[in-house]
């Protein structure tokens, strides 16, 4: 499980809807928004898994799991508030294809 200062809240969830940036690949929506305020703060995530992605809510869970712990591993750039929102076609890849996926991914997210 992703830590309490890693996780992205409701309030700031929205906001990063209403006024992030997106990148579409085929297997992966992301929006990223870079903050302001506090520069020290490390990069706050959320993941988005509907019952589209899976019917069942263990597979889903599973998967949300597995992508949190993916991103606790992988160096972040500071100031952002990242929403990740997999398709299905992420369930039938490997934990790394996954990891090499959300890294070209991630590295599209312009520092500033």
């Amino acid at each position: 499980m992703i830590s309490k200062s890693r996780r992205l809240h409701r309030t700031d969830f929205l906001a990063v809807q209403k006024l992030g940036r997106k990148i579409r690949t085929p297997n992966l929506s992301l929006i990223y928004y870079q903050r302001i305020t506090n520069n020290e703060q490390p990069a706050r995530f959320a993941i988005v898994t509907s019952s589209k992605f899976h019917k069942r809510a263990v597979v889903r869970n599973r998967f949300r799991r597995k992508i949190y712990n993916l991103l606790n591993t992988s160096p972040l750039a500071l100031r952002n508030d990242i929403i990740l929102h997999p398709s299905r076609t992420m369930l039938n890849l490997t934990d790394a294809e996954i990891a090499a996926l959300l890294d070209t991914v991630l590295s599209k997210i312009p520092l500033i």
